[in-house]
C-alpha cells in the first residue's frame, strides 16, 4: 500500500460522508470516491496491472483521477503522469521508464491499455509515489522518481503549517503532470479537505471562481494570478473567504502579492519554493493577512528549509551590488535517490562529505549527498531569499551579466506584467508582457550599460507550458523570429 492510499484511506475512516471532489455538477464525498476505488482495483487486475509496477496515467477527467491515483496507490504502484491526445503524446518517454500499462479513457469508460516495447535500466525505487517529468521550459525535461518516503517526510512538515484543514476547499489549478497536483492531494488528503476542480477555463477568472465555488484556500503558479490581474479579476475586496493562498513553482514578486491582498483581504500567502527533486517543496516564507510585507532588496524570502531537509550553500561571488551569492544544495529525506536516466545525475550532485569552498561532483549519488538546486541565493534574517538561476548568468564581453536581474529592473516599469531576458549575440534581448501604453520605452538606467536590452519586444501574453510556467524555449523563437522579420 502506498502512502497516497493510506492518506486517502485515513479521511474515509474519519470523514466518509463529507465532500472529497467538487466538480460543476456534482459533489463526490470520500465514500463515493472510495467505493469507486474498489471497483477500479477491479479493472486495473483485469488489465493486467502488477502490484508495484509503473503505470502512465492520462489526464482523466473529474473525478476519476483522484480515483485512479488512489487505486494504484493502493497496488503500491507508480503513478506516471503523461500527456496524450490532443496535447501531445510521450510515450516514448514511458517506454524508458518500464511502464507497461496505461491507464486511459475510451469513451465514457476508464480502461487499461497494454503499451509494447517497455525498456529495462531505469532507475526507479522500490516504493515509488510518482514519476514525474521536469517542466522542460528551459531544457530538455528529466523524469524524477518521488519515493512514498519522499513524499511522507513532504507532507508530515507541510501538514504542520496548518494551510489546509477538515472542511476546507482546495482550489484545483494544476494539471496532473506538474508536481503541484500531488501537493494538492497532500492538502487535501491529509486534512479531509475538498479539491473544486473548475469548468473549462473558470477558474482564469479568479475572484469569480472563488466566490461562486467557495474556495478557501487557493493554490497556483503566480503567471495565473498575473493573468487574472490583467483581466481584471483580482477586484478589491472580492474574495473575503480565502484564508490561505499557496504560491509555487515561479518566482514570486511583490505587486502580486500587494494585488492578491488588496482582493483577499484575509488571506495569508504562503510562498513555497522547492525543486521536484526535493519533492514539491523545502521552503516556505509566510505572509500573514495585515502583516507588512517584508522585503528584502524588493525580493519576497524564500524562507528557511524544511526540517526534513538540510541545506549547503555553495560559494557564488557576489551580484556586482555587495550581495554574496550561494548555490543552494539539498539533501535529507525527500530528497530523490537520483534521476530515472542515471545519465542526468552528471552535474547534479556533490559528495555528501564536500566542502563548500571545493565541492566534489558524484554521479553516483548515495543517500548522503547534496542535489545542486542551480538556484542561486543569499542569507537575510527572513531565511534565504532567491536571486535567479546559476545558469541565468552569462558572460557579454568577458562582464558577468544577471539575467534576472534584467528582468527584475524591467518588472519595475509598471506597464510590464512579467520579462524574460536571454543572450542573442554578444547582446541582450528582453520579451516584455503587458501593455505598451503611450510608446515610451523602460527606464534601464539602473542597469550597466553593457547588461541593458539592445532590444525589448513587447508581447501581449506569454506562451505557457501545460502547468501554466512560461514556455521560455518557444518564447524566445518568437521574439527571434520577430525581430528578423522586422514586426
Amino acid at each position: 500500500m502506498g502512502y497516497l492510499f493510506e492518506l486517502f484511506a485515513s479521511c474515509c475512516t474519519k470523514t466518509p460522508d463529507a465532500p472529497a471532489v467538487d466538480v460543476p455538477g456534482r459533489v463526490h464525498t470520500y465514500r463515493d470516491l472510495m467505493d469507486r476505488v474498489e471497483a477500479l482495483g477491479a479493472v486495473l487486475a483485469d488489465g493486467g496491472v502488477r502490484p508495484g509496477a509503473r503505470v502512465g496515467v492520462a489526464p482523466l477527467r473529474g473525478a476519476e483521477m483522484y480515483a485512479v491515483v488512489a487505486a494504484l496507490s493502493r497496488q503500491g504502484c507508480a503513478v506516471v503522469p503523461f500527456y496524450d491526445g490532443k496535447e501531445g503524446d510521450d510515450r516514448d518517454r514511458l517506454r524508458r521508464l518500464g511502464v507497461e500499462t496505461l491507464v486511459v479513457h475510451s469513451g465514457e469508460d476508464t480502461v487499461v491499455e497494454r503499451i509494447d516495447g517497455a525498456l529495462t535500466g531505469a532507475h526507479v525505487p522500490e516504493g515509488c509515489a510518482y514519476v514525474i517529468g521536469t517542466s522542460g521550459s528551459t531544457a530538455i525535461p528529466k523524469n524524477v522518481p518521488i519515493s512514498d518516503a519522499n513524499l511522507r517526510a513532504f507532507a508530515e512538515h507541510f501538514q504542520s503549517l496548518g494551510v489546509s484543514k477538515e472542511g476546507d476547499r482546495l482550489a484545483q489549478n494544476y494539471t496532473t503532470t506538474f508536481d503541484g497536483f500531488f501537493l494538492m492531494l497532500v492538502l487535501a488528503w491529509t486534512a479531509g479537505a475538498c479539491l473544486v476542480l473548475p469548468a473549462r477555463r473558470e477558474n482564469l477568472l479568479v475572484d469569480t471562481f472563488v466566490r461562486e465555488r467557495g474556495i478557501t484556500v487557493w493554490n497556483s503558479v503566480p503567471s495565473q494570478l498575473r493573468m487574472a490581474r490583467r483581466l481584471g479579476h483580482l477586484a478589491e475586496g472580492s474574495m473575503p473567504g480565502v484564508r490561505v493562498c499557496v504560491l509555487a513553482g515561479e518566482p514570486l514578486l511583490p505587486d502580486l502579492v500587494t494585488a492578491w491582498r488588496t482582493a483577499a483581504v484575509n488571506s495569508a500567502v504562503v510562498n513555497l519554493y522547492g525543486p521536484s527533486e526535493v519533492t514539491i517543496g523545502s521552503n516556505t516564507h509566510t505572509i500573514e493577512a495585515g502583516e507588512p510585507l517584508r522585503l528584502v532588496d524588493g525580493r519576497i524570502p524564500i524562507g528557511p528549509v524544511f526540517p526534513s531537509v538540510e541545506s549547503m550553500l555553495v560559494p557564488h561571488g557576489d551580484d556586482g551590488e555587495g550581495v554574496e551569492l550561494f548555490e543552494l544544495c539539498l539533501r535529507g529525506r525527500q530528497r530523490l535517490t537520483g534521476y530515472a536516466d542515471p545519465a542526468d545525475n552528471a552535474g547534479r550532485f556533490y559528495a555528501g562529505d564536500s566542502d563548500p569552498l571545493a565541492p566534489t561532483e558524484v554521479t553516483a549519488p548515495d543517500e548522503h549527498s547534496w542535489y545542486r538546486s542551480g538556484d542561486l541565493v543569499s542569507r537575510s534574517e527572513l531565511g534565504l531569499v532567491h536571486r535567479g538561476r546559476r545558469t541565468r548568468e552569462v558572460k557579454l564581453l568577458g562582464r558577468r551579466v544577471d539575467l534576472a536581474n534584467v528582468e527584475r529592473v524591467l518588472g519595475q516599469d509598471p506597464r510590464v506584467e512579467a520579462a524574460h531576458a536571454f543572450v542573442e549575440g554578444d547582446v541582450v534581448i528582453a520579451a516584455v508582457e503587458g501593455k505598451q501604453g503611450d510608446g515610451t520605452g523602460i527606464d534601464t538606467s539602473a542597469l550597466r550599460d553593457y547588461a541593458r536590452p539592445a532590444e525589448v519586444v513587447w508581447v501581449a501574453a506569454m506562451p505557457t507550458l501545460p502547468n501554466g510556467k512560461t514556455d521560455v524555449l518557444a518564447l524566445e523563437a518568437a521574439v527571434r523570429a520577430s525581430l528578423t522579420s522586422g514586426a
